[in-house]
């Protein structure tokens, strides 16, 4: 097998993604890389007898974008997990004060649970 068939082979199955059976990730690899579903098929198993340019193109395409997608997606979910844990350290804190009868102090943390999360810290749109 060539060097360029292994690397479609790569390209595609990183194009269709983890998850689901072998028949969903050539489906799925060809929706997002609009090529045939047969033509998908003889690349994912290196059954092609050629390997057009426009293919290559495609392919490598899709696959830089799926990457670049991948990589924002986790820079998201550790933005997510860093906010949650804040919250639960301001939680835990709001919880110690309170157990240590600062029940007033304790309320007025709410708006620190409210800027870890990101939200403004005045009256939400029509003064609700």
């Amino acid at each position: 097998m060539s060097a360029l068939a292994e690397e479609m082979q790569d390209g595609l199955r990183a194009v269709a993604g983890p998850g689901g059976s072998v028949k969903e990730r050539i489906s799925r690899a060809a929706r997002r890389t609009g090529l045939a579903y047969w033509r998908v098929f003889d690349l994912w198993y290196g059954k092609a007898r050629r390997i057009d340019a426009h293919e290559i193109e495609t392919v490598r395409s899709k696959q830089e974008q799926e990457e670049a997608f991948r990589a924002e997606t986790d820079e998201l979910l550790a933005q997510v997990l860093a906010r949650v844990a804040a919250l639960e350290a301001a939680l835990a804190d709001q919880r110690a004060g309170a157990a240590a009868g600062q029940g007033a102090a304790a309320v007025g943390q709410g708006g620190m649970v409210d800027r870890v999360l990101g939200r403004p810290s005045g009256p939400l749109i029509g003064g609700r």
